[in-house]
């Protein structure tokens, strides 16, 4: 079976720097030019940015938000570290400086074809359900900085934060935003969800996460599992990432979220209560028969290495591996909440901070070395 050639639509300002993309392309296997007027998707779009880079990275970006294309290479008469940044920012996989160097391009293609598209990596998308074994544990403070760091390695875009707090929403606090929104809006308006109808009810932050929290009390006659159902399939054709704040795990709508998860992160603290909840939640859900365990991702939030309660001792009586620890860390904690700001904004070089950077890395399926490389061309300009 011959795979099928990638297809590059080529957007520059001038016909000469075109058709010199088009004889590169051309000369590289498994890479084909898309013809122009043609309106299909494109594996790779080559963008050249003019006069005004601000306009021509929002179209870069609708282009991408709306998978007119899958990865993009840019390209400028003039760069400097500001565009770099932004072009980093945008989620571009490469930036030529002009004039452009044929052997760059074409290694840049060789790379694309050996790793493939981030898109298309990811089985449609994942939900990644974030648990507490108790209330106070730190779930929300896991699944907002959890959000906020997939966006810093996959790019702008790509993530939505989505609260299922009913009653007591907090992610907006975390976060500085203002829900305009909220379930009971959602489910009037059932039959006319799509992702353009999402995206209008979305908040979008700094960090380039969206957001969706209800702006008041939602009972759970409206917010029926057959809803929230249909929400997170829709979200799945618009991002990589779904981070849920899930709140309790008991209610009927909490468990359909369950069986609709790729990950749990069942988040815990190193006490007995703890503990003792995070056995009972086990037993729950082997007496539901969901989620797998292979599905469980026990996280140890503040966690201290002088703490009475060894994660041995925790791994035993739980009969499941501690998937990651992430340090206490109180004051930057507090600060990060008080001010409504994500740790990546607001201690970038905190040990806190990282800890949620690499668990990231980790649950995005990428390691540190594929990250390096998505940002190659900041390496060449930089180094």
């Amino acid at each position: 079976m011959v795979d099928e050639k990638k297809r590059i639509k080529i957007i520059t300002k001038n016909q000469i720097l075109k058709k010199k993309f088009e004889a590169i392309i051309n000369s590289v296997e498994g890479f084909e030019v898309q013809p122009e007027g043609e309106e299909q998707a494109a594996d790779l779009l080559i963008f050249e940015l003019g006069s005004d880079p601000d306009y021509d990275f929002e179209i870069v970006q609708s282009m991408l938000q709306s998978r007119a294309a899958e990865e993009v290479f840019l390209t400028a008469e003039k760069s400097n570290p500001d565009l770099l940044i932004k072009a980093m920012r945008v989620g571009a996989r490469e930036f030529f400086a002009q004039p452009i160097k044929d052997e760059e391009v074409k290694e840049a293609l060789r790379r694309l074809r050996q790793e493939g598209s981030l898109i298309k990596r990811i089985k449609l998308s994942r939900v990644i359900n974030v648990v507490g074994s108790k209330g106070g544990v730190g779930t929300t403070t896991v699944a907002v900085n959890l959000a906020t760091s997939l966006v810093e390695i996959t790019g702008p875009d790509s993530v939505v934060l989505v609260d299922m707090n009913l009653a007591t929403p907090e992610t907006p606090l975390f976060l500085n935003l203002k829900p305009g929104y909220h379930w009971g809006k959602i489910a009037q308006n059932i039959t006319r969800l799509d992702p353009t109808f999402m995206m209008s009810v979305l908040n979008k932050h700094s960090s380039g996460v969206y957001s969706f929290s209800s702006s008041r009390f939602s009972d759970q006659e409206t917010v029926s599992p057959e809803v929230v159902e249909r929400v997170i399939n829709i979200l799945r054709q618009m991002f990589n990432f779904i981070v849920i704040d899930s709140g309790g795990v008991i209610e009927s709508t909490s468990r359909r979220i369950l069986q609709l998860s790729d990950i749990i992160l069942l988040v815990i603290n190193l006490t007995l209560p703890c503990a003792t909840n995070a056995k009972k939640i086990f037993e729950m859900f082997e007496y539901w028969g969901y989620p797998p365990r292979e599905k469980i991702y026990l996280v140890v939030n503040r966690y201290l290495k002088n703490s009475q309660i060894p994660l041995s001792d925790l791994e035993e009586s739980l009969n499941h591996k501690v998937f990651w620890t992430i340090p206490n860390d109180y004051p930057n904690s507090l600060a990060a909440i008080n001010k409504g700001e994500p740790l990546i904004t607001l201690a970038p070089k905190a040990q806190l901070t990282e800890s949620f950077r690499k668990l990231a890395v980790m649950l995005a399926g990428k390691e540190q070395k594929s990250v390096r490389q998505k940002s190659s061309f900041f390496t060449r300009f930089f180094s």
